[in-house]
């Protein structure tokens, strides 16, 4: 990690105690990369894992899902980023959420409140179906990505049904 790196948010993880995952934000020099690193030898070694998530959405949060190994959040400047394979690869958690920057994450139950800025949080209630892609995931190949169906029904058709459902609710305080 160079100089004016700002470490935002390091998680613990929650199935192997040598597991850690790092965000760092360096937008504020002008690198608007987005930097999220995962350790599995207690920090002897960090790998930047952000396959898929472009330039210009640097990261505020990464969080495990405390319920599901593999499966990880990240809260970026432009949306929140879901991976199913413990951060080698991402895609967009979209489901009817506007483009803005996402702060934090919590994964309160089966509940995931997202906050964002200037625009309240919002909650995607019994996030089950998130959890159910990620344990096959580990089974079988990667699912198509939650903002697209599939062209004909499927393995992965629940995250389908969580979009056309609109299971994701703005709530504000």
């Amino acid at each position: 990690m160079t100089a004016w790196s700002k470490v935002s948010q390091i998680e613990a993880g929650h199935f192997d105690a040598d597991t850690a995952y790092a965000s760092v934000d360096r937008h504020r020099i002008a690198d608007n990369h987005p930097y999220i690193y995962r350790t599995h030898d207690g920090g002897q070694t960090w790998t930047n894992v952000v396959k898929d998530i472009p330039d210009g959405a640097f990261v505020n949060s990464i969080k495990e899902d405390p319920k599901q190994k593999g499966l990880l959040y990240a809260a970026t400047e432009l949306r929140v980023y879901v991976s199913f394979d413990d951060g080698n690869q991402w895609q967009p958690l979209e489901l009817n959420m506007p483009v803005t920057s996402v702060r934090d994450i919590v994964v309160h139950g089966d509940d995931l409140a997202i906050a964002t800025y200037g625009r309240g949080f919002w909650v995607l209630d019994q996030m089950s179906a998130l959890r159910q892609i990620a344990a096959r995931v580990k089974r079988s190949s990667p699912p198509r990505p939650i903002s697209s169906p599939p062209a004909s029904p499927g393995r992965f058709t629940t995250a389908v049904r969580m979009e056309r459902h609109s299971l994701m609710k703005s709530r504000r305080r």
